[in-house]
């Protein structure tokens, strides 16, 4: 476990590095959806500012196609 800031930053970067990109998209589909601001409130600043969210670009969203969209 962490025991620094420094430490945890770092140990978050690796772990995303680690992600499948599949996962990347699907975290960067979060950025200013509300999913994001309670995950943010629930882990509290100290741990949110560790995230740079503006690093990360946004994922466009797609328009679904086909049967599914009705």
């Amino acid at each position: 476990m962490a025991e620094t800031v420094q430490q945890l930053q770092a140990e978050i970067a690796e772990r995303y590095a680690a992600l499948s990109e599949d996962d990347r998209i699907t975290l960067r589909g979060l950025i200013g959806s509300e999913e994001l601001r309670v995950l943010g409130r629930v882990l509290g600043p100290q741990i949110s500012n560790i995230i740079d969210v503006s690093n990360i670009k946004p994922t466009p969203r797609t328009k679904k196609r086909g049967l599914g969209t009705r």
